[in-house]
């Protein structure tokens, strides 16, 4: 009885105290010209003459940032990348130019899931077909690049916006995004040692394929539908953070045209019988994934928004309150996320 009535007691306490607290006055509200902290991701975007409302000012920039530049609260490109990236390419270029050696027999042949109907109704018919598939294929890959390092970096970025920082932080993200891409693709060709779809052909081809070549065992997965697909997905990230064309139509429509090249790079290589559509699908998600997923949650450090929900005051708040009840006395985590 003695414990249930010192329980009791340190009950009442607690709740007097709650109840104090919640009966304090509350503060008065601030003045209506004070600038409100943008709450959405549409209440800001980086325009000359606007102020930053997530970046403090600094020795260099007193009054606050203007114009387009890194957020504060966003990661910096450091040591880490200077040393990841090149070790990526130089295992790129160690499977892709034959230091590794090369597989010298397919270990995976055929067709999965549905590979066979897409491929009947996307192969090229004729010989020249397949020839210009190939080659209009080829040339949206290397035209992929020149979006987000040529245009979007160089010229947007760093001439028009002149942004030197954000140029940087761009360019040396895109180059870890295609590294980790080309070297995932590379162990994974030499891995899976996939004959390609025109392997079936290569009793009566003509010498139409490199049948006596390694390449015919690299089949899963797609390089080019990876290599576009990193590209897009890029582009989307940064449009999508950055307002780099300072036009939301414009920024999205960015995205959707390097989407779009990158699907029909897929299309056109099913068509050219160098992958099949279970190579492509799967190189473009991992394509992808190096483009728009690490840039967004390495850097950005968020899923689809802008620098609001890692505004000063945002951060979470956690406090270990003690609890009592007649039975049991209790320490209890409140916060607010």
């Amino acid at each position: 009885m003695a414990l249930r009535s010192a329980a009791c007691s340190a009950f009442l306490v607690l709740t007097a105290s709650a109840s104090t607290v919640v009966a304090a006055p509350r503060t008065q509200p601030a003045p209506a010209t004070q600038t409100r902290t943008p709450s959405a991701s549409t209440d800001y975007a980086f325009q000359p003459g606007v102020r930053c409302p997530y970046c403090a000012g600094t020795a260099e920039h007193p009054d606050g940032r203007y114009g387009l530049h890194w957020h504060d609260p966003w990661r910096h490109v450091g040591l880490p990348e200077y040393i990841v990236t090149p070790v990526l390419f130089a295992t790129a270029g160690a499977f892709g130019l034959g230091v590794v050696p090369e597989a010298k027999r397919a270990a995976w042949v055929g067709p999965i899931l549905f590979d066979t109907p897409v491929r009947e109704a996307l192969e090229a018919r004729s010989r020249s077909g397949r020839k210009l598939a190939n080659a209009l294929s080829n040339v949206l890959l290397f035209g992929s690049l020149a979006q987000p390092i040529v245009l979007d970096n160089l010229l947007v970025t760093l001439a028009l916006r002149q942004a030197p920082d954000v140029a940087w932080q761009m360019f040396v993200i895109n180059s870890e995004a295609y590294a980790l891409a080309l070297s995932l693709n590379a162990v994974t060709q030499r891995l899976a040692a996939r004959e390609r779809p025109y392997g079936q052909r290569c009793v009566n081809d003509g010498g139409e394929f490199p049948c006596d070549s390694p390449d015919r065992f690299r089949s899963f997965y797609s390089g080019h539908s990876a290599t576009t697909a990193t590209a897009a997905g890029l582009v989307c990230a940064h449009h999508t953070q950055l307002d780099l064309y300072a036009d939301p139509y414009a920024d999205s429509a960015a995205c959707a045209g390097s989407v779009a090249l990158a699907l029909t790079t897929g299309m056109l290589r099913i068509a050219a019988e160098k992958h099949w559509a279970s190579d492509v699908i799967t190189g473009g998600l991992v394509g992808f994934a190096s483009g728009y997923a690490l840039p967004v949650l390495v850097y950005y450090r968020q899923f689809g928004t802008r620098a609001e929900r890692h505004t000063p005051g945002s951060e979470p708040r956690v406090a270990v309150v003690p609890t009592a009840t007649v039975d049991s006395v209790k320490l209890v985590a409140v916060g607010v996320f």
